[in-house]
């Protein structure tokens, strides 16, 4: 295109209405894409093609707490990266935007408040109608909640793994399972004071501890009122205070007297009744609130604990019931034997072996009460007992059982044998 001036010379004026009409291109496309970028809760930057921030809309200032005045002309990198931002990924971004290459990442980025974020971070390169890159724009999409669900579903997978890797194994002892449950709890929630609690009316009594510092020891015993258990056992279900100076229970006996600002408690339960709590704290407020998840963790050991202890109890409570039968078998001055229901022998005790002169390893699982009884005694007691129970009775084992089988106690006069043949 040429015109003629003044002066009446031709000019060729092409470049001139070339950088024009692309002037207004740009304004043009500039506009468009400002009003769509107002419209998305994204947060949209434009950079020059150095990487400078030329502007940034509301969803940009929204997420990360910067107006457009304090990031112009500065990196995004400068000022949003921080120590949790993973160096690999910088550097990834970095060499694509020196060659001019849009790219697809995720990043973590930090607010003016210092507070981390996770990014989708989608970069494109724009360019002049002659192919020169002259910015970037990026599209930002906050995923914070996305890599939260997806780092909970893991750490949950992780720990009932682990969990079960203690529960079933068969060599350790009750106790052992319960530190290494509350070590397990002291990872999961990242506390350091772990504490298994056994409520007898008004008493606190500390069962089982795990802490990394000073604690208070096994079996003793606090005011439940001034607890913070108090809390957990008044709603039945998981509770937790992630920064208990600024929640409600801050001018509550628990925390002025043991300053705990992280708390996560729940209600424990054996055979179905209440028994104490567990709980796991620590002395520095949490970063975050307790999720859902940490509620369904705690709350799944506290089922395998309750479990666990009623298992226990009970297991405790038949051994000391062996104990007791078999001292007073072993005190007992007279024969006691006892079979299963074939007639196989499986106690004998102290005294049977002085009187007919057999050992335990002789008879026990080998032998039958018949090596004891005279062979005619039991053939009349045969006869006997199948007229009185108009049924045939073999001599043998049976004779001695038939009635206790019918429930009916038997008691007789027999004739013993002893090894040596007396």
């Amino acid at each position: 295109m040429c015109i003629r001036d003044s002066t009446g010379v031709v000019r060729d004026i092409t470049e001139r209405k070339q950088a024009e009409e692309a002037l207004r291109y740009s304004e043009a496309n500039a506009s468009k894409l400002a009003m769509v970028a107002a419209r998305t809760d994204n947060a949209v930057v434009i950079t020059d093609a150095e990487g400078c921030i030329e502007w940034v809309n509301n969803g940009f200032e929204r997420i990360t707490g910067y107006c457009i005045n304090e990031v112009l002309g500065k990196k995004p990198g400068d000022i949003l990266q921080g120590p949790k931002t993973d160096l690999d990924t910088i550097a990834f971004m970095k060499d694509h935007l020196q060659r001019g290459e849009g790219f697809n990442t995720e990043i973590i980025n930090y607010t003016k408040d210092g507070v981390p974020y996770w990014l989708q971070l989608d970069v494109r390169p724009i360019v002049d109608h002659s192919g020169q890159l002259v910015n970037f724009i990026a599209i930002e999409s906050d995923i914070t909640e996305r890599k939260r669900t997806e780092e909970d579903i893991r750490r949950y997978a992780n720990v009932l793994e682990l969990l079960h890797i203690i529960t079933s194994n068969v060599d350790m002892s009750f106790d052992k399972k319960v530190a290494a449950l509350l070590e397990l709890g002291r990872e999961t929630f990242k506390l350091p004071l772990c504490i298994v609690i056994r409520i007898e009316g008004e008493l606190y009594i500390v069962e089982h501890i795990v802490a990394q510092d000073v604690s208070p020891p096994v079996n003793n015993e606090f005011e439940l009122g001034n607890t913070y258990c108090v809390h957990t056992l008044a709603v039945s279900r998981p509770v937790g205070f992630h920064h208990a100076g600024e929640s409600e229970i801050k001018s509550h006996p628990c925390y002025l007297n043991f300053g705990l600002e992280s708390y996560i408690g729940v209600p424990l339960r054996v055979a179905g009744k209440p028994y104490g709590t567990l709980n796991f704290s620590g002395p520095e407020a949490n970063e975050n609130p307790f999720n859902e998840t940490d509620f369904a963790l705690i709350q799944f050991f506290a089922q395998w604990l309750g479990s666990q202890l009623e298992s226990h109890f009970t297991t405790k409570a038949l051994n000391e019931m062996t104990m007791l039968r078999e001292a007073i078998l072993a005190s007992a001055n007279y024969s006691i034997i006892s079979t299963d229901i074939d007639g196989i022998i499986l106690t004998i005790n102290q005294a049977a072996q002085d009187m007919l002169g057999y050992t335990e390893e002789e008879v026990v699982g080998k032998q039958s009460p018949a090596i004891i009884h005279d062979p005619e005694e039991v053939v009349a007691r045969a006869k006997v007992l199948s007229q009185e129970l108009e049924q045939d009775i073999q001599p043998g084992f049976n004779v001695f059982v038939a009635k206790a089988k019918l429930g009916v106690a038997d008691e007789n006069e027999w004739t013993y044998i002893r090894k040596d043949g007396s």
